[in-house]
């Protein structure tokens, strides 16, 4: 149903094209939030072009949601987790996670931090 990509040098454009042109499109329609990850596009963008992101795909191959996080030598840090708004409550962020713990197996912990709408 949905597909899971990890971010690589031949994709890494495209798919950050495609989160960044959501991001500002929906920071603009919600009237530029302070709290809303259009203002960590800087962040988001040097993750994705280190290959430290995967995206979410819809049936149609558009972009639902994204993961980007950090590798500090033997650990890594989930930094973001977003899905959009129409296809939140279906398990996305839980197969993104599944995912990621599947490719990366030496993660022995996941912390946590729910940043309200």
């Amino acid at each position: 149903m949905y597909q899971y990509v990890f971010i690589n040098d031949s994709n890494k454009d495209q798919y950050l094209r495609e989160v960044l042109e959501r991001l500002q499109s929906d920071y603009k329609d919600q009237g530029e939030p302070e709290g809303h990850f259009w203002h960590n596009r800087r962040v988001i963008s040097n993750l994705f072009d280190r290959s430290e992101a995967l995206v979410a795909l819809n049936v149609q191959g558009a972009v639902i949601g994204y993961m980007v996080w950090e590798k500090f030598g033997n650990t890594t840090e989930i930094d973001i987790v977003e899905v959009w708004r129409a296809f939140r409550k279906k398990g996305i962020c839980t197969a993104m996670l599944n995912a990621f713990t599947n490719r990366f197996t030496d993660v022995c912990m996941l912390t946590e931090e729910v940043i309200e709408e």
